[in-house]
Protein backbone atom coordinates (compact mmCIF):
# COMPACT_ATOMS: atom_id res chain seq x y z
CA UNK A 1 0.00 0.00 0.00
CA UNK A 2 2.99 2.64 1.00
CA UNK A 3 4.75 1.54 -2.41
CA UNK A 4 1.69 2.33 -4.16
CA UNK A 5 0.90 5.59 -2.34
CA UNK A 6 4.85 6.75 -3.10
CA UNK A 7 4.75 5.58 -6.65
CA UNK A 8 1.69 7.66 -7.29
CA UNK A 9 3.16 10.61 -5.91
CA UNK A 10 6.26 10.37 -7.65
CA UNK A 11 4.09 9.84 -10.85
CA UNK A 12 2.14 13.17 -9.76
CA UNK A 13 5.78 15.02 -9.59
CA UNK A 14 7.03 14.01 -12.86
CA UNK A 15 4.06 15.14 -14.56
CA UNK A 16 3.54 18.57 -12.59
CA UNK A 17 7.33 18.94 -13.46
CA UNK A 18 6.51 17.94 -16.80
CA UNK A 19 3.35 20.98 -17.06
CA UNK A 20 5.54 23.44 -15.37
CA UNK A 21 8.72 22.76 -17.62
CA UNK A 22 5.66 23.14 -20.87
CA UNK A 23 4.22 26.19 -19.50
CA UNK A 24 8.10 27.93 -19.12
CA UNK A 25 8.64 26.69 -22.75
CA UNK A 26 5.31 28.03 -24.09
CA UNK A 27 6.48 31.51 -22.44
CA UNK A 28 9.75 31.50 -23.03
CA UNK A 29 8.47 30.87 -27.15
CA UNK A 30 5.79 33.84 -26.30
CA UNK A 31 8.82 36.24 -24.91
CA UNK A 32 10.88 35.45 -27.80
CA UNK A 33 8.25 36.39 -30.14
CA UNK A 34 7.22 39.42 -28.77
CA UNK A 35 10.62 40.11 -28.51
CA UNK A 36 11.20 39.86 -32.04
CA UNK A 37 7.75 41.78 -32.83
CA UNK A 38 9.47 44.60 -30.81
CA UNK A 39 12.17 44.46 -33.14
CA UNK A 40 10.35 44.71 -36.01
CA UNK A 41 7.89 47.23 -35.09
CA UNK A 42 10.02 49.46 -32.76
CA UNK A 43 11.84 51.27 -36.31
CA UNK A 44 8.13 51.93 -37.73
CA UNK A 45 7.31 53.46 -34.24
CA UNK A 46 10.25 55.33 -34.42
CA UNK A 47 9.62 56.70 -38.15
CA UNK A 48 5.73 57.42 -36.95
CA UNK A 49 7.40 59.63 -34.10
CA UNK A 50 9.73 61.36 -36.34
CA UNK A 51 7.32 61.93 -38.95
CA UNK A 52 4.89 63.82 -36.30
CA UNK A 53 7.79 65.57 -34.95
CA UNK A 54 8.62 66.94 -38.49
CA UNK A 55 4.88 67.39 -39.19
CA UNK A 56 4.58 69.75 -36.14
CA UNK A 57 7.76 71.57 -36.78
CA UNK A 58 6.52 72.12 -40.28
CA UNK A 59 3.20 73.38 -39.14
CA UNK A 60 4.89 75.75 -36.55
CA UNK A 61 7.43 77.44 -39.61
CA UNK A 62 3.54 78.32 -41.89
CA UNK A 63 3.08 81.97 -41.93
CA UNK A 64 -0.04 83.71 -43.01
CA UNK A 65 -0.91 87.27 -42.19
CA UNK A 66 -4.64 87.68 -42.11
CA UNK A 67 -7.23 91.05 -42.70
CA UNK A 68 -10.33 91.56 -43.96
CA UNK A 69 -11.53 91.26 -47.24
CA UNK A 70 -12.35 94.77 -48.60
CA UNK A 71 -16.15 95.12 -49.09
CA UNK A 72 -17.16 92.16 -46.87
CA UNK A 73 -18.59 92.17 -43.18
CA UNK A 74 -15.09 91.08 -41.95
CA UNK A 75 -12.65 88.59 -40.84
CA UNK A 76 -12.58 87.08 -37.34
CA UNK A 77 -11.55 84.03 -36.33
CA UNK A 78 -11.11 81.51 -33.16
CA UNK A 79 -8.09 79.71 -31.85
CA UNK A 80 -7.78 77.01 -29.32
CA UNK A 81 -4.83 78.58 -27.05
CA UNK A 82 -2.09 76.21 -26.12
CA UNK A 83 -2.14 76.16 -22.10
CA UNK A 84 -3.99 77.60 -19.59
CA UNK A 85 -3.69 79.56 -15.88
CA UNK A 86 -6.47 81.26 -14.16
CA UNK A 87 -3.86 83.79 -12.30
CA UNK A 88 -1.73 84.67 -15.44
CA UNK A 89 -2.21 85.78 -19.10
CA UNK A 90 0.63 86.35 -22.04
CA UNK A 91 -0.57 87.08 -25.20
CA UNK A 92 1.18 89.00 -27.80
CA UNK A 93 -0.05 90.22 -31.57
CA UNK A 94 2.04 91.42 -34.51
CA UNK A 95 0.22 93.69 -37.00
CA UNK A 96 0.85 96.68 -39.72
CA UNK A 97 -1.60 98.54 -41.04
CA UNK A 98 -1.99 99.09 -44.50
CA UNK A 99 -2.74 102.78 -46.40
CA UNK A 100 -4.75 103.75 -43.63
CA UNK A 101 -5.23 102.84 -39.24
CA UNK A 102 -9.13 102.12 -39.02
CA UNK A 103 -10.91 101.62 -36.02
CA UNK A 104 -11.74 98.43 -34.70
CA UNK A 105 -11.21 94.80 -32.32
CA UNK A 106 -7.86 93.09 -33.03
CA UNK A 107 -8.16 90.47 -30.54
CA UNK A 108 -10.44 89.23 -27.54
CA UNK A 109 -10.37 86.75 -24.74
CA UNK A 110 -14.51 85.97 -23.74
CA UNK A 111 -14.56 82.82 -21.59
CA UNK A 112 -17.96 81.23 -21.39
CA UNK A 113 -18.33 80.30 -17.97
CA UNK A 114 -18.26 83.72 -16.16
CA UNK A 115 -18.00 87.30 -16.95
CA UNK A 116 -14.78 88.16 -17.38
CA UNK A 117 -12.97 88.87 -20.66
CA UNK A 118 -9.80 91.28 -21.66
CA UNK A 119 -9.97 93.18 -25.84
CA UNK A 120 -7.31 94.79 -27.38
CA UNK A 121 -8.72 97.36 -30.24
CA UNK A 122 -7.66 99.91 -32.16
CA UNK A 123 -9.29 103.63 -31.83
CA UNK A 124 -8.18 106.74 -33.18
CA UNK A 125 -5.17 105.63 -34.11
CA UNK A 126 -4.26 104.31 -30.49
CA UNK A 127 -4.01 100.82 -28.85
CA UNK A 128 -6.22 100.85 -25.48
CA UNK A 129 -7.17 97.35 -23.41
CA UNK A 130 -10.13 96.83 -21.49
CA UNK A 131 -11.24 94.18 -18.99
CA UNK A 132 -12.43 92.30 -16.11
CA UNK A 133 -11.88 90.01 -14.16
CA UNK A 134 -15.91 89.53 -12.86
CA UNK A 135 -15.87 93.22 -10.67
CA UNK A 136 -14.86 96.20 -11.86
CA UNK A 137 -13.74 96.83 -15.70
CA UNK A 138 -9.85 97.87 -16.37
CA UNK A 139 -8.62 100.48 -19.04
CA UNK A 140 -5.38 100.83 -20.80
CA UNK A 141 -4.46 103.61 -23.79
CA UNK A 142 -1.01 103.77 -24.75
CA UNK A 143 0.49 107.21 -25.94
CA UNK A 144 2.30 106.33 -29.02
CA UNK A 145 0.19 107.63 -32.36
CA UNK A 146 0.53 104.68 -34.80
CA UNK A 147 0.98 105.13 -38.41
CA UNK A 148 -0.02 103.10 -41.25
CA UNK A 149 2.24 101.79 -44.09
CA UNK A 150 2.20 103.33 -47.83
CA UNK A 151 4.91 101.79 -50.25
CA UNK A 152 6.96 98.91 -49.92
CA UNK A 153 9.72 101.27 -48.73
CA UNK A 154 7.36 101.74 -45.86
CA UNK A 155 7.96 98.53 -42.85
CA UNK A 156 6.46 99.83 -39.80
CA UNK A 157 5.01 97.27 -37.75
CA UNK A 158 3.63 96.58 -34.54
CA UNK A 159 4.12 94.13 -31.43
CA UNK A 160 1.19 94.78 -29.02
CA UNK A 161 2.36 92.42 -25.32
CA UNK A 162 -0.16 91.74 -22.82
CA UNK A 163 1.15 90.55 -19.60
CA UNK A 164 -1.47 90.00 -16.64
CA UNK A 165 -0.30 88.74 -13.38
CA UNK A 166 -3.91 88.39 -10.45
CA UNK A 167 -5.31 92.00 -11.35
CA UNK A 168 -2.34 93.86 -12.49
CA UNK A 169 -2.33 94.25 -16.44
CA UNK A 170 0.76 95.60 -18.71
CA UNK A 171 0.57 96.32 -21.88
CA UNK A 172 3.81 96.59 -24.18
CA UNK A 173 3.79 98.25 -27.55
CA UNK A 174 7.29 97.93 -30.01
CA UNK A 175 7.42 99.50 -32.69
CA UNK A 176 9.79 97.98 -35.64
CA UNK A 177 13.36 99.71 -35.13
CA UNK A 178 12.20 101.16 -31.79
CA UNK A 179 12.52 99.98 -28.25
CA UNK A 180 9.50 98.58 -26.56
CA UNK A 181 7.33 101.06 -23.87
CA UNK A 182 5.23 99.70 -21.33
CA UNK A 183 2.13 101.04 -19.06
CA UNK A 184 0.58 99.19 -16.13
CA UNK A 185 -3.02 99.40 -14.61
CA UNK A 186 -4.80 97.07 -12.27
CA UNK A 187 -8.22 96.70 -10.81
CA UNK A 188 -10.00 95.45 -7.37
CA UNK A 189 -12.24 92.64 -6.77
CA UNK A 190 -11.58 89.67 -9.12
CA UNK A 191 -7.86 88.18 -10.16
CA UNK A 192 -8.99 85.36 -12.85
CA UNK A 193 -9.59 85.32 -16.21
CA UNK A 194 -11.53 82.19 -16.87
CA UNK A 195 -10.51 79.76 -20.03
CA UNK A 196 -11.18 81.25 -23.23
CA UNK A 197 -10.37 80.75 -26.63
CA UNK A 198 -8.78 83.95 -28.49
CA UNK A 199 -10.64 85.73 -30.92
CA UNK A 200 -8.82 87.43 -33.71
CA UNK A 201 -11.00 90.40 -35.14
CA UNK A 202 -14.86 90.71 -34.14
CA UNK A 203 -17.95 89.01 -35.46
CA UNK A 204 -19.53 91.26 -37.92
CA UNK A 205 -17.24 93.86 -37.99
CA UNK A 206 -13.62 94.21 -40.32
CA UNK A 207 -10.09 93.26 -38.94
CA UNK A 208 -8.64 96.86 -38.48
CA UNK A 209 -4.66 95.58 -39.64
CA UNK A 210 -3.21 93.20 -41.15
CA UNK A 211 -2.73 90.13 -38.25
CA UNK A 212 0.76 88.50 -39.55
CA UNK A 213 1.33 86.40 -35.55
CA UNK A 214 -0.11 85.71 -32.46
CA UNK A 215 2.00 84.30 -29.64
CA UNK A 216 0.71 82.97 -26.16
CA UNK A 217 3.13 81.97 -23.45
CA UNK A 218 5.99 82.76 -26.53
CA UNK A 219 4.32 80.25 -28.20
CA UNK A 220 3.24 80.75 -31.86
CA UNK A 221 -0.47 79.84 -32.57
CA UNK A 222 -0.74 79.45 -36.75
CA UNK A 223 -3.43 81.81 -37.73
CA UNK A 224 -4.30 79.43 -40.29
CA UNK A 225 -4.93 76.78 -37.70
CA UNK A 226 -8.30 78.10 -36.10
CA UNK A 227 -11.15 76.43 -34.30
CA UNK A 228 -14.07 78.68 -35.55
CA UNK A 229 -15.06 81.07 -38.26
CA UNK A 230 -18.72 82.80 -38.49
CA UNK A 231 -20.08 81.85 -41.79
CA UNK A 232 -20.32 85.63 -42.96
CA UNK A 233 -16.87 86.01 -42.13
CA UNK A 234 -14.71 86.66 -45.28
CA UNK A 235 -10.50 86.57 -44.17
CA UNK A 236 -7.87 87.06 -46.69
CA UNK A 237 -4.20 87.12 -47.25
CA UNK A 238 -2.39 90.04 -46.64
CA UNK A 239 1.48 91.23 -46.79
CA UNK A 240 3.90 92.15 -44.07
CA UNK A 241 6.06 94.97 -45.46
Amino acid sequence: MLSSTVSQIRGNTLLAAEAAGALAAAAAARASEHRAADVRVRPSVTQLKDMIARAKHAADAIQVSLTSKPGSVGCSRAYRLPSYSASLTRISLAVSFDNAVRDGTLLSLTPEEDSSYMKLYVEDARFKLKWSLGEDEGFLEHKEALEATHDDADHTSYRIEINRVWNVVTLSLSRSGHPPSSITNSTRGGVTLGRARAWLGAPGAPLPACAHALYYDDRRVGLWNFMEQPAEAQCMGCTQR
